[in-house]
């Protein structure tokens, strides 16, 4: 006997909307024989006139006891899941399964509770998390800075997941008010119109999908490490190399790199890459702790390069990701800010940052290029100025 399968477009509490839809169904000659969480399942028959009936069981499944009880009634079961459980009838006079108010207003509430439950304990999480959340995004500079961190996708997943969460309990209590209302007034089912509503969910559920597809083949094409040196050295142009700034440190680097054994406390590494926020990101950076080797001795200071190239999607990406950087670099505990602009033709934003730990910034932006510096050793950042914005400019 020929089977279709269909979507279910509609939600736990739009149990009245797929009643409408299971009847048409019927009408056009296909009964329903067995449900899961997203899909019907339908056998082909003569068209009929079948009416469904859904009770919402907290507990999954109707008990054999309340079923044989249905039965007798003219209401055959065909399917449970979502915590629903299916009747059919091909009986127009069939009794409702349902006639006192009492009792199946008991059984709605207790369902609707359930749900109720489940979205708060899902909202008690998220509010849990929410210290850590905040944390993450004041660790990290900003949200566009949060973003670059953490990933697109992850971080439009969450509001997602949050936007649902208030939509559901939304709808809950929208719809558990209306059904209480109807029962009052002794109305036990109305045929409600479910076309506008399945092609709505039809739609909201595509959307979802095609977001979810376009921002997972997005993250991953834009996290694929497009190439990798060995140590600063070796970066091209962006962002501005360790070499052109502190020759004497670079060739300590480069020499201990040389070596066969590398000095635990030299660390170094520059890469390109992508995200949703930038179409390319480079960074390079190198550190050295004073030690006991053959190219560095206890008599060597701390040193520390760190630089970083971005070439934003927009302008307006790449000024509110300057005003972030500003922002993180400028909290530095007695920090001194030098602003450059007019001084040099074609940057739209320059900082200079001096905190009282020695460290220097250099921070430059050009339209949606961006280079940003941050060093302790024993050059001047700013007498290099020149080339860091030569470099974003190029």
């Amino acid at each position: 006997m020929e089977k279709k399968t269909k979507y279910v477009p509609f939600g736990v509490c739009d149990y009245e909307y797929m009643e409408s839809w299971l009847e048409d169904m019927a009408a056009k000659g296909f009964r329903l024989v067995s449900m899961s969480l997203c899909f019907a399942i339908f056998e082909k028959t003569d068209a009929q006139n079948l009416r469904y009936r859904i009770i919402p069981q907290p507990a999954g499944k109707t008990g054999d006891e309340e079923t044989g009880f249905y039965e007798a009634c003219g209401w055959d079961f065909v399917a449970a899941s979502r915590g629903l459980s299916v009747f059919c009838s091909s009986d127009p006079d069939a009794e409702e399964l349902f006639t006192d108010y009492r009792s199946y207003s008991q059984r709605t509430r207790s369902f609707m509770i359930w749900c109720i439950i489940g979205v708060a304990a899902f909202a008690y999480l998220g509010w849990s998390n929410f210290d850590n959340y905040r944390e993450l995004m004041t660790e990290c500079g900003g949200i566009l800075h949060l973003i670059n961190e953490v990933g697109l996708i992850y971080f439009i997943s969450f509001w997602m997941i949050g936007i649902l969460a208030i939509c559901l309990s939304i709808t809950i209590a929208v719809r558990y008010g209306m059904l209480a209302a109807r029962l009052k007034r002794g109305i036990h089912r109305v045929k409600l119109p479910f076309r506008i509503r399945y092609r709505m969910n039809k739609v909201a559920a595509a959307a979802v999908c095609i977001c979810v597809v376009a921002l997972s083949v997005g993250e991953f094409s834009g996290h694929v490490i497009l190439g990798k040196t060995t140590y600063p050295g070796l970066s091209d142009n962006h962002p501005l190399s360790l070499e052109k700034l502190d020759g004497p440190f670079y060739n300590k680097v480069n020499t201990a790199l040389e070596d066969e054994e590398w000095p635990e406390d030299i660390d170094c590494c520059a890469e390109q890459y992508s995200n949703g926020l930038f179409s390319v990101v480079k960074e390079a950076y190198a550190s050295i702790e004073p030690s006991e080797s053959s190219t560095l001795t206890e008599t060597d200071e701390y040193r520390y390069f760190y630089a970083i190239y971005y070439e934003a999607r927009s302008k307006r990406i790449a000024k509110k990701f300057m005003e972030e950087e500003l922002q993180q670099n400028g909290d530095y505990e007695g920090a001194r800010i030098e602003e450059f602009r007019d001084e040099y033709s074609g940057v739209d934003q320059g900082y200079l940052i001096f905190d009282q730990d020695g460290y220097q910034h250099l921070l430059v932006r050009s339209g949606n290029r961006m280079e940003t510096v941050t060093y302790y050793g024993e050059a001047d950042i700013e007498s290099r100025a020149d080339e860091v914005i030569a470099d974003v400019l190029h």
